[in-house]
This record gives structure tokens, C-alpha cells and sequence, in this order.
């Protein structure tokens, strides 16, 4: 019986990838998710999976190439893997019928996107981009607030981008537009629609 169909058993994930995301961010969070275990995860680093499987208590490790056999074992993934196989990965999954959570961006193109919502729809499946701003209390009040206008109808939105640590430890941030695309997304979130324009 499937974690959908039994609300008291907890959905059983795989974390695919075991970098730094996933070793300060991810892994850690699972001690405190009261809906979900982390019963699986997945890496080529030998070293990785035994040290982060004992500490965190994972009772299967497996390789890239055992992924299907991660799949056999879970409710859902975590993809925590480099950007350009989010697709790869969020596919596979899907077509065994486990549920997708992918780490951001979705995929590198509009494409690799369009193909991972249809494997997605194709198999009954979730698929859900791991953007935590739409959740946080902040965000979701101030939503809140703009769909009602209630502070007036705004226009210009004006933004800052800010995160810890140097330029030399983030230096992808200086080269991405990272700090651009989360202010479109955050506008989005506000007002449920897309800008008419956005300023170079």
C-alpha cells in the first residue's frame, strides 16, 4: 500500500546526488520532516554513501548505475544530481511510478522541462521543483497581501539579492543572473502572473 492510499505510513525517498546541497541542506532536513524518511540514496562516491548512510541511519546505498534498484525501494526522489540530468533522472522515475522532488533550475531547457511533465502526466506521478520561497511564511503573507491589494495596486517591484559567503565561494551567482530569476520568480509568486517587462 502506497504512502498516498496510508496517511500513517511516511513517504520513503532517495536522495540522488550527495554533494554540497545535499550534505547541508537535504540530508539534515530529513531529521525533522515528520511526513518522510530518507530510506535511500545514490551515488558514485563509495566513500559518500557509506559515510553519510551510517550517519544519517540509510538502510540502502546505491550506485548511478543501481538507480532502478533505488526506485524498486522508494515513494519518491530527491534529484540533487548536476543540472543537465535532472531530465534523466525526474524520466526514470517517473516511468517506475515514483514521485519527483528536483532540486532548481527544472532542467537547462524549455525542452528537457516540457519532457519531464509528460513522463510526469504520462505515469499518475508528482513532479515538483524544490523553490521553498512559495512555503515560507513571509512569502506567502505578502502574497497575500498583494492579491488583495490591500497596500494598493503595485506596478514596479525593486528587489535585492543577497546570500552568504564571498563572490570567490559563489562565483556561478556573478555569471547566471541567479539573483534575476529569483525575483521573477518571487513577482510571480506576488501577483500570479507573469511581468510585462523586466529591465536589463
Amino acid at each position: 500500500m502506497s504512502a498516498q492510499n496510508n496517511p500513517d505510513r511516511k513517504i520513503r525517498y532517495a536522495v540522488v546526488g550527495l554533494g554540497h546541497l545535499s550534505q547541508v541542506a537535504v540530508l539534515p532536513a530529513f531529521r525533522g520532516a515528520q511526513n518522510s524518511e530518507l530510506v535511500a540514496v545514490v551515488s558514485s562516491d563509495a566513500e559518500k554513501r557509506q559515510k553519510l548512510g551510517k550517519k544519517y541511519r540509510v538502510e540502502h546505498l546505491y550506485t548511478y548505475d543501481e538507480y532502478e534498484q533505488a526506485l524498486s525501494v522508494v515513494d519518491a526522489v530527491y534529484i540533487v544530481v548536476p543540472n543537465h540530468l535532472h531530465r534523466d533522472y525526474a524520466v526514470r522515475a517517473a516511468k517506475a511510478g515514483v514521485h519527483v522532488l528536483c532540486e532548481k533550475p527544472m532542467a537547462v531547457t524549455e525542452e528537457e522541462c516540457g519532457s519531464m511533465i509528460e513522463a510526469a502526466e504520462a505515469n499518475g506521478v508528482k513532479l515538483m521543483i524544490a523553490y521553498r520561497l512559495h512555503f515560507e511564511k513571509g512569502n506567502l503573507e505578502a502574497a497575500q497581501l498583494a492579491q488583495k491589494r490591500r497596500a494598493g495596486r503595485s506596478s514596479i517591484l525593486q528587489f535585492g539579492f543577497c546570500t552568504t559567503g564571498s563572490g570567490e565561494q559563489y562565483p556561478r551567482y556573478r555569471t547566471c543572473g541567479a539573483g534575476r530569476r529569483a525575483h521573477l520568480r518571487y513577482g510571480r509568486l506576488l501577483h500570479q502572473c507573469r511581468p510585462l517587462s523586466v529591465p536589463g
